[in-house]
């Protein structure tokens, strides 16, 4: 489903397939009529210093009045008293958006913000935020009073970048890079590549790196795309996570996984005891087993295939070793007292031992998931063993009251339990109306990067086949509400998956009953092909 760009001035709505075009094309047109100081007039002298950018860990807040998907954020925003108060909740940088048209920022502000941040706190950097496309952009934010500047490497591609990075290390200012594809991450390290032939120095401290959550095409957010780019990047590269940060759970989470900084934006306008909550969460880096799993989960490229398949339900070992060899990679194992594809602690152990375990792990990574649908149950306490021992790497994790219906501070207490005990783990939750996906926001708002949608009413097979298409159709209106890319299970044949793959954004697959015949828990060959195939 395509987001609405907003023209703030009218409050119409925009349709379009790619709001980033958008947003250039109209700031084109404005230089076109105004110039690139967009009618303001340029202060022929800079009156601060220059800042350094980001030396420690911590926060960028975002003066930000309106955006093309939400609209107007703060109308009446007092630019100066926000900022001070970004300083008092600790920011170590303050970005201002000086885009007009979608955003309604301005030169003015960006001059308003600086000299008032430098009064108050002479180590906060001022990052001037926007669509910029040349050379020019770069002496006018040095005079307004930048000392960092946003380059959008999907907006400049490698010349540009390559001549806007070098225009802004002669002012002597810094550049938070932003990517999204590993096509413009290698832009990135090209681009420093060839500015250290030329002498520049300490670049990865003057060029930091930011990787965007948001995709600015479509203005859908995906909390687990910058953590693909914690592999790719070396050691000294500091990386900035932006946007989609609204907890202090998911601050602390991005913390542990290694990222030194995070960039927020409608949360800090809107939401300062939160902001101040996430300051404090917001620490160093540790290696959870949650943190290097997903690190590991992302690096072995298993969400860079089209779409990965899991193959649920396993109880007998012939069966694991035969799918590991058809290529099955992730293999499920159910530990509940309500279901009659119960895995044992047995099999696990026994799997761990096999030379064709031991053959396929060493190749690739195989990921053995444990799940469990009873928080705190005899199951639970063995999946938890499991995984502390080795035979298991990862424990998805369903409880409807918990994660349906449960008020937020229970939620909030149950996900910090399971992250205090240093389990790696993802989130399943049951989706079939609006109620359902408040409650998988609501998680994802909490840290859950990715939560699997198991779907909660399958459609009963003594119904016409009308109403099986009509319940299709609905269900698939819902899941095209959810903005990051989908993890799907429940009731997965066939013809069912090709019709989700024309109209969805499909990760990961989850499969149980297609891949057996007339005995549950059994799985055959040829419907395992059948099903890798897809």
């Amino acid at each position: 489903m395509q987001k609405k760009a907003h023209r703030i001035e009218d409050s119409g709505d925009i349709k379009t397939e790619n709001i980033l075009d958008l947003i250039v094309a109209e700031r084109k047109k404005t230089i076109e009529k105004k110039g690139y100081n967009f009618g303001f007039k340029i202060p022929e002298k800079r009156k601060k210093p220059v800042i350094p950018f980001m030396p420690d860990r911590g926060l960028i807040l975002e003066i930000k009045r309106a955006s093309p998907s939400k609209a107007w954020i703060s109308k009446d925003l007092d630019i100066k008293a926000k900022a001070s108060e970004y300083i008092s909740l600790g920011a170590k940088a303050i970005s201002v958006l000086t885009e007009e048209e979608f955003f309604k920022g301005s030169l003015k502000d960006l001059v308003a913000v600086s000299n008032e941040v430098y009064k108050k706190n002479k180590r906060v950097a001022i990052l001037r935020k926007d669509f910029l496309s040349s050379v020019e952009d770069i002496a006018i934010s040095y005079y307004c009073g930048a000392d960092v500047v946003l380059l959008i490497a999907s907006v400049l591609l490698y010349e540009n970048s390559y001549l806007m990075m070098k225009e802004a290390l002669r002012f002597g200012l810094s550049v938070l890079y932003e990517v999204r594809t590993k096509e413009e991450f290698l832009i990135y390290e090209s681009c420093l590549e060839h500015l250290e032939k030329e002498g520049f120095l300490n670049l990865r401290e003057k060029i930091v790196l930011g990787i965007n959550a948001r995709n600015l095409k479509s203005f859908k957010i995906d909390m687990l795309k910058p953590l693909r780019f914690l592999n790719l990047s070396k050691k000294k590269t500091k990386i900035i996570f932006e946007s989609g940060i609204k907890t202090k759970e998911m601050a602390t989470r991005l913390a542990h996984l290694g990222f030194f900084g995070l960039l927020i934006g409608e949360t800090a306008v809107k939401e300062k005891k939160e902001i101040k909550k996430i300051a404090e969460s917001f620490g160093k880096e540790k290696n959870t087993r949650d943190s290097v799993f997903w690190k590991h989960f992302l690096a072995d490229g298993f969400l860079e295939k089209k779409i990965q398949k899991k193959i649920c339900g396993f109880t007998h070992l012939d069966d694991v070793l035969m799918a590991i060899e058809e290529g099955v990679e992730i293999l499920g194992f159910i530990f509940s007292k309500k279901t009659k594809r119960k895995a044992s602690k047995e099999l696990l152990e026994t799997l761990a031992k096999t030379d064709i375990y031991k053959k396929y792990s060493q190749d690739k990574k195989l990921l053995r998931v444990g799940v469990v649908t009873e928080l705190y149950s005899k199951e639970w306490r063995q999946t938890l063993s499991l995984l502390r021992h080795g035979y298991l790497d990862v424990l998805q994790i369903h409880d409807l009251e918990v994660f349906h219906v449960a008020h937020k501070k229970k939620l909030v207490k149950v996900l910090e339990g399971l992250r205090k005990k240093n389990i790696a783990y993802y989130t399943a939750i049951a989706l079939e109306d609006e109620a359902d996906l408040r409650a998988l926001s609501r998680l994802q708002d909490l840290g859950e990067f990715r939560v699997l949608i198991d779907r909660k009413k399958v459609s009963n097979s003594k119904n016409t086949e009308e109403k099986q298409k009509e319940g299709i159709v609905e269900y698939i209106k819902i899941l095209e509400k959810v903005e990051s890319p989908l993890w799907l299970a429940g009731g997965l044949s066939e013809e069912l998956v090709l019709l989700y793959n024309e109209q969805l954004d499909i990760e990961l697959l989850d499969f149980a009953r297609a891949t057996e015949g007339a005995i549950v828990g059994r799985k055959e060959k040829e419907k395992i092909e059948t099903v890798l195939a897809l």
